[in-house]
């Protein structure tokens, strides 16, 4: 890793580096360092659901249990449909540019002595949600579709400076010390849905539980350009002091990953209901593995090394929660979840030569969850209701950071920081229909959501 991707004088090589909402790489990833861009939709399903912060584990009574908390089935008392059309804003932090050690120059571009992010921002929409319940005495049946990812990211790096040997610096008179990461120009896509079947039964009358099995579509794409950087001296454009060239012809390295396969998962919840004002939820949800392939050529598309295969892996995600009533048109809820992120480093591949997988780590995370419900149900017909809605949740960093000796990872894979995601929405209620509209505000990441449900 020493001297894998550093360009001493002329030479070296480039890496991007992105922060995420949610990463992953072989049997979690690959340490093309694209991947670490990745965002996952964990939040439930439902504008209802995004208003309230997404914290309906505890709730169960509406049809996103099928996907959230299958034990919660039973406490819808109508067959219902629902579907939910949901957009992302993605801002995707990634390394940009400036001088992570050392003084710079002030030589060309050689002039911050910060390194510094930029941002590839890139929006998402899609019907994200489709359901149908039917309850049956002490049962209840669910068929869903939902999203679990919808990204993309097009980032593009100029490459930082850094000094390997402090004892060595970089100066004006003296500029074969400094180092410098190649630019990079990037784009991936990433699609995770899956098709889903629940299943709750009533074991008491406080008491029930659910099961769930679901088919994952997985497709992955992404190429990611590395560019070449010339003279020592160098001011001009492609430079080593210069800004980047991403001309066509400067290109040093392609890196190509592609995902194209299916698994299946399972998720099992439980709903307890001591009193009319007081439930309990807990629901553990499988993320499956996905077989993806990647490989590099040079820039005369030869192939560096070998064509690799691994496996990509969705973390699983284990939740409690619960619902208080205080008065009959005030719902409270809460959620705490545990989102096993380190299950993405786990077995991480690597595609450059001399890595050490284990020197990638990212935690596990503890969202928290806070949500709030008011109904307004004096209303005239053909209204039921009106609800305002409201909450907010703890993201906690999940960027893959690396622990390794020196080298332009530690530049690229910083610690991340965490988010809080703010939240709010309403509903109008009819005797048979009901249509919500949620948001969900964060530093990177913005969704917005519209839901109807049809009640039988």
């Amino acid at each position: 890793m020493g001297t894998r991707r550093s360009l001493g004088q002329v030479i070296g090589v480039v890496a991007l580096a992105c922060a995420s909402f949610g990463a992953s790489t072989a049997s979690a990833q690959v340490d093309y360092e694209i991947m670490a861009s990745l965002q996952f939709n964990f939040s439930n399903p439902g504008a209802r659901s995004l208003a309230m912060a997404g914290a309906l584990t505890g709730a169960g009574d509406d049809a996103t249990g099928a996907w959230t908390n299958p034990g919660g089935l039973t406490n819808i008392t109508r067959p219902e449909v629902g579907v939910e059309f949901r957009g992302f804003d993605f801002s995707t932090p990634f390394v940009l540019d400036g001088r992570f050690n050392g003084t710079p120059t002030q030589r060309g571009i050689d002039t911050i002595n910060v390194v510094r992010n930029g941002e590839s921002s890139n929006q998402t929409h899609s019907l994200s949600f489709v359901s149908a319940v039917v309850p049956k005495s002490r049962f209840a049946f669910a068929f869903y579709r939902t999203e679990v990812a919808n990204f993309e990211t097009n980032p593009e790096t100029v490459g930082p400076f850094f000094d390997r040997d402090s004892n060595l610096p970089c100066i004006v008179s003296q500029p074969q010390r400094c180092s410098r990461i190649r630019p990079v120009q990037g784009s991936l896509d990433l699609q995770i849905s899956n098709f889903g079947g629940s299943a709750a039964v009533r074991l008491m009358d406080q008491v029930s539980v659910g099961v769930g099995v679901s088919y994952y579509k997985f497709e992955l794409d992404s190429t990611n350009q590395r560019f070449g950087i010339n003279g020592p001296n160098d001011t001009a454009a492609g430079g080593f002091f210069g800004p980047p060239s991403y001309a066509s012809n400067n290109v040093v390295s392609t890196e190509f990953i592609s995902g194209d396969d299916s698994a299946f998962g399972v998720n099992i919840g439980a709903s307890i209901n001591p009193s009319d004002k007081l439930r309990f939820g807990a629901s553990y949800r499988q993320g499956p593995k996905f077989d993806l392939a990647y490989h590099r050529v040079d820039q005369f598309g030869d192939v560096i090394g070998d064509f690799n295969e691994s496996q990509f892996k969705l973390p699983d995600v284990i939740a409690v929660g619960a619902l208080v009533k205080p008065v009959p048109q005030l719902n409270l809820t809460v959620d705490y979840r545990r989102v096993l992120y380190s299950q993405l480093t786990s077995d991480m591949g690597a595609g450059f030569a001399g890595v050490d997988p284990k020197d990638y780590v990212i935690d596990d995370g503890n969202e928290f969850r806070v949500g709030a419900e008011y109904l307004f149900t004096s209303m005239p017909a053909p209204l039921s209701a009106i609800a305002v809605r409201g909450g907010f949740w703890h993201d906690p960093d999940h960027r893959i950071r690396y622990v390794g000796p020196f080298s332009t990872d530690t530049i690229l894979y910083p610690t991340g920081e965490s988010e809080t995601h703010y939240t709010g929405g309403a509903g109008v209620v009819f005797t048979h229909f009901q249509i919500d509209f949620g948001i969900d505000r964060s530093e990177l990441v913005n969704t917005f959501s519209v839901s109807g449900v049809l009640r039988f």
